[in-house]
């Protein structure tokens, strides 16, 4: 199996997925807390129905006010979908650095400035996931059905909290999530 920084790289070649409305191909963290209430998320958008390839990074403070920072005007990235939430916007140069095949550092510039460290790690749940997704026919991943059976799987399979695969952004979007490949988080640095 592919190690995360493989797998991160290899999306790039990856063309717009098939389909109507807004498409996206990429790699992202949808949501780490942290003991502070904090809660940081990483999309990383390598192909786009609506624009060039971006990086965006969300940022909740513990009163639930969300900024989202991004390195490509608001209309082009996630506040598109979900500005409606967002108490704040800025766009600045945001970088993913890879230290070694599972280690990855995020920066994102002034005014956000943000120094985010992970190791992402397999485990036994996460391969099980893999194998199972690498097998699945294509016309499976935007069965409901499927989704379903993955979101309500998730928390106790792999020990996260609610997970949504399919539903509704802030602003109105139906959105759909095919995960190919998943990783746990099993260490931030910083």
């Amino acid at each position: 199996m592919k190690e995360p920084e493989d797998f991160a790289r290899s999306i790039g070649a990856s063309a717009v997925p098939a389909g109507g409305g807004d498409r996206f191909s990429g790699h992202a963290v949808l949501g780490l807390p942290f003991l502070s209430g904090h809660v940081l998320a990483l999309r990383r958008v390598e192909a786009s129905s609506i624009g060039m390839a971006y990086t965006s990074v969300w940022q909740r403070d513990p009163d639930g006010r969300w900024t989202f920072h991004q390195n490509v005007p608001p209309d082009q990235s996630c506040p598109r979908h979900f500005g409606a939430a967002i108490t704040e916007n800025t766009t600045e140069p945001i970088r993913i650095d890879w230290g070694d095949g599972r280690r990855s550092q995020v920066t994102v510039g002034a005014p956000g400035e943000i120094v985010w460290d992970v190791r992402l790690a397999a485990t036994p749940a996460t391969r099980i996931m893999n194998a199972a997704a690498s097998i699945m026919p294509s016309g499976w991943w935007e069965k409901d059905l499927v989704l379903s059976a993955m979101e309500m799987a998730a928390p106790s399979i792999l020990g996260t909290g609610e997970m949504n695969l399919t539903g509704r952004t802030p602003n109105g979007h139906a959105f759909m999530r095919i995960p190919r490949l998943i990783w746990r988080i099993a260490e931030i640095m910083r």
